[in-house]
């Protein structure tokens, strides 16, 4: 629930988050990690921004590039 076009995915660790990066980037999807020291330590992240250019179908395909990865890591079963 956020106002800003920033939507933060958590992740368990840096190493999930650097896997899940390179995992939706090589389906075609950007996404940033963050990870310390720019955010705590126990709360790395991929950072995704949404905008109102993206259409039903691009966030379709996002949800499942990410899903695709965060199975593929672990982080969601």
């Amino acid at each position: 629930q956020s106002v800003t076009p920033i939507v933060p995915v958590m992740t368990r660790n840096d190493d999930t988050t650097l896997e899940m990066t390179r995992l939706c980037r090589a389906d075609g999807l950007l996404v940033i990690p963050v990870c310390y020291p720019a955010v705590p330590v126990d709360a790395p992240r991929l950072r995704t921004c949404v905008s109102a250019i993206h259409s039903d179908r691009d966030i379709d395909f996002a949800l499942d590039v990410m899903a695709r990865a965060g199975r593929q890591t672990g982080l969601i079963a």
